[in-house]
């Protein structure tokens, strides 16, 4: 920024506990997750990663599509930079693609005491000091580990919030940068886009060194605070303090990864409970609507069984009007069985609807119903029958859906929810054997119906018996 490093012009948008923004690329994130997914991990795992499990030959589709994203930014950017924290773990891997380019890599890493991230992420995710201190110690021995020998510069966060001009100036002089060129968006920078404010923990002196249950955090975090202070011990000590935390987490790996794999199991039974809560109250709510709405029936009905009585009390006025009053009553009673028509029609969709969301709960997935609700709650019955239409004609790929359209996964919104509530719209395909846009170019009153595309295309298939689907442009993924 500053300091005239590109990092792209697609990045993960701000957030309520970052306002300021990520400055994440959406395609190198996307690669991270990909590759984390594939070794069994996620973010918060610590169990250690064998630099084996990042091969080449094992990854080869994600290399060479790493290799097209740096390529791409390199070839637009004079200097380019990315951040992941991920990237600390997966550095092997993304060093072979920086040898495969023979590029040339400078590492800027961006300290922050452990006892600030542990906040964080106690706060935001509920985590335990202990495993968020752990997961602080792994990420940046891996960070110290796979820099050794190449160029790299530690820079405090404390200590850019505190001297932010001194640090720039450090971080110009590491990469070559004459200072003098970027002084005015230097002073930019620190006046108009750091904020202290947005630093969510402080902490007191006496609490930055202990090691707070991991042993080894408090020396470890006090060799990395020298680093950037520009007081660098000898290498020998620095080696040493990395080969000694290198061998704890060996010896620990077991344990590691049995505390990674309960961890998924807790925070699948957490997903689970939450989805079953959710399904409860959605429940709950419909009830009281059906309850309501059966009070109202059962007064129409009253009202309806009064005018009778009323009809047949005037018999005694004549032929003529007995008649009439005969056709009325006649009338009224063929209203009073569309009505239980009708209620029994909306008990039985009430009871699809438990069916549905008790005994078949992944049917629609994690947080369906209540991302269906958020856009005009008044039209969930009608996007519930799409859903189940959707669902039933299996043209509907929730894997497909999150990966071709990262946003979404991002997002954590329900796959399905999304495309009826706005992918639709903005003619997104389903699955690999639909294209929107091709059916809507094909068929001009599925686009004048407002009608969802994919919805129309199931109808008119039962209506007219069609048993394959229309030709479609496929797209590449």
């Amino acid at each position: 920024m500053c300091l005239d490093v590109g990092l792209g012009d697609n990045l993960l948008a701000a957030g309520e506990d970052n306002p300021k923004g990520f400055f994440e690329d959406l395609e190198v994130l996307a690669l991270n997750e990909q590759l984390m997914e594939r070794i069994g991990r996620n973010w918060a795992s610590i169990s250690l990663i064998d630099p084996e499990e990042l091969s080449i030959e094992i990854h080869r589709d994600l290399f060479e599509k790493a290799v097209s994203v740096v390529k791409e930014h390199t070839s637009r950017f004079a200097a380019w930079g990315f951040k992941d924290p991920r990237v600390s773990r997966l550095l092997p891997f993304w060093q072979k693609v920086f040898e495969h380019l023979r590029l040339s890599a400078a590492y800027l890493i961006c300290l922050r005491n452990p006892i600030s991230v542990a906040r964080s992420l106690k706060t935001r995710n509920s985590f335990p000091s202990s495993w968020s201190h752990l997961m602080w110690l792994e990420h940046y021995y891996c960070a110290f580990r796979h820099t050794e020998g190449k160029p790299s510069l530690v820079v405090d966060y404390d200590l850019l919030l505190a001297e932010p001009k001194m640090q720039l100036d450090r971080i110009a002089s590491f990469l070559g940068r004459p200072v003098g060129e970027f002084e005015d968006r230097i002073q930019s920078y620190c006046s108009d886009f750091l904020d202290p404010k947005l630093c969510h923990s402080s902490l007191a002196a006496e609490l930055k060194n202990r090691d707070h249950g991991v042993p080894g955090l408090g020396n470890f975090h006090d060799w990395a605070l020298k680093l950037a202070r520009d007081q660098a011990p000898e290498n020998p000590a620095g080696n040493e303090l990395l080969l000694r935390i290198g061998e704890s987490l060996h010896t620990l790996s077991g344990v590691l990864e049995l505390f990674d794999n309960q961890k998924s199991r807790i925070d699948s039974l957490v997903s689970k409970n939450k989805e079953f809560e959710e399904s409860n109250s959605f429940l709950r709510f419909e009830a009281a609507n059906l309850k309501e709405w059966n009070n109202s029936l059962a007064l129409g009905f009253n009202s309806l069984q009064s005018s009778i009585i009323n009809l047949q009390s005037t018999t005694d006025s004549g032929q003529a009007s007995l008649s009439s009053l005969q056709s009325q009553i006649n009338s009224l009673r063929d209203e009073n069985i569309a009505l239980k028509r009708d209620c029994d029609k909306q008990q039985a969709e009430l009871s699809l609807i438990k069916e549905s969301l008790i005994s078949r709960s992944k049917l629609f997935g994690r947080h369906f119903v209540r991302d269906l609700i958020s856009k005009s709650p008044g039209k969930t019955w009608e996007r519930i029958r799409d859903a189940r239409l959707i669902i039933r004609s299996g043209l509907f790929d929730q894997d497909y859906y999150l990966r071709r359209y990262v946003d979404v996964a991002i997002s954590g919104m329900n796959p399905l929810a999304h495309f009826i509530l706005y992918g639709a719209e903005g003619e997104r395909d389903p699955g690999p054997n639909f294209s929107t846009s091709d059916y809507l170019r094909k068929n001009p009153d599925a686009a004048a119906s407002r009608i969802n595309p994919l919805v129309h295309y199931i109808r008119c298939c039962r209506e007219c018996g069609a048993q394959s689907l229309p030709p479609s442009d496929q797209k590449q993924v």
